[in-house]
C-alpha cells in the first residue's frame, strides 16, 4: 500500500499537479500568491452578522479548472476574532471536494456594536494584513 502510494504522488508531481499535503489555516503568503481575498458586505442573521470572503485557493495554473480543483485545497471554513475595533480573518483549507468553489463559508462576526472595523488576514505565524474596513449596522 505504501508503494502504491509513493507512486502515485511520484507520478502527481512529475505531471506538475498541485498536492495538497496538509490542511489547516491557510498562511497569507499563500493566498496573496493564488488571487488573494474578497470581502462582501457584511448582513446581519438571527444569530449576529456574517461576513462574505471570497478567496482563490487554486492558484492561476495552466491546468483546467475542473483538473485543478480535485488536486487543490478547498475552503473549508472562515474563523473570525473580534478584537476591539478590529476582526482577524483566518482561512481553514481542506482536501479538494467536489464543492470547491471561490466563496468560502462566511465568516461568523456575530454581535457587534454598530461602527466600522478594520478587517485583517491573520495567517499562521504571520502578522496581520489590513485587508479593508468594513461598517457593520451604518
Amino acid at each position: 500500500m505504501l508503494k502504491l502510494f509513493a507512486v502515485s504522488f511520484l507520478a502527481a508531481l512529475l505531471a506538475g499537479l498541485p498536492i495538497v499535503a496538509f490542511a489547516g489555516p491557510e498562511p497569507w503568503s499563500s493566498i496573496r500568491t493564488t488571487g488573494g481575498i474578497s470581502l462582501g458586505p457584511p448582513f446581519r442573521s438571527p444569530d449576529g452578522w456574517l461576513l462574505v470572503v471570497r478567496a482563490n485557493l487554486w492558484g492561476l495554473g495552466a491546468l483546467s479548472q475542473d483538473s485543478q480543483a480535485k488536486s487543490s485545497p478547498s475552503c473549508k471554513s472562515t474563523n473570525a476574532v473580534i478584537e476591539g475595533d478590529s476582526i482577524y480573518l483566518t482561512i481553514v483549507s481542506g482536501p479538494a471536494s467536489s464543492k470547491v468553489a471561490s466563496v468560502c463559508p462566511a465568516a461568523k462576526i456575530g454581535k457587534l456594536e454598530s461602527g466600522t472595523y478594520k478587517v485583517f488576514y491573520r495567517g499562521p505565524n504571520e502578522p496581520p494584513v489590513l485587508l479593508k474596513e468594513v461598517e457593520f449596522g451604518g
